[in-house]
């Protein structure tokens, strides 16, 4: 027991060092957002968005009977050659939501306005 209890208490002394951070993990937590603002979409039409220089997604509005929208965002990628990305999402109108999909490196953030034609 007398060889034990010098290694006890510098292992305690140790995680007391190891256990506090000075830096707050919320601070570095939060991604940045690219906002993409109100985009008018048309019921069963493709709707162009630009979401940076280098990508672009295309957005396909379907109303539900609920009132909600059936959204299909094809998204392309910078690297040329690869397929666009498919996401497909349920969402209600004049609500913002956000999403991101492998290879962005921030995710996206829009409202969907609905036109009333």
């Amino acid at each position: 027991m007398k060889y034990h209890t010098p290694l006890i208490a510098a292992a305690l002394v140790a995680s007391l060092f190891t256990g506090c951070s000075k830096h707050s993990p919320s601070a570095a937590a939060k991604p940045e957002v690219r906002y993409l603002g109100e985009v008018e979409l048309s019921t069963n039409t493709p709707t162009h968005a630009t979401i940076y220089a280098t990508n672009d997604c295309t957005i396909t509005a379907s109303p539900l009977p609920d009132g909600g929208l059936s959204l299909d965002i094809a998204i392309q990628l910078e690297a040329s050659g690869q397929k666009p990305r498919h996401l497909q999402m349920w969402v209600r109108p004049d609500q913002k939501f956000a999403f991101q999909t492998s290879g962005m490196a921030t995710p996206v953030s829009f409202m969907a306005r609905l036109n009333a034609k």
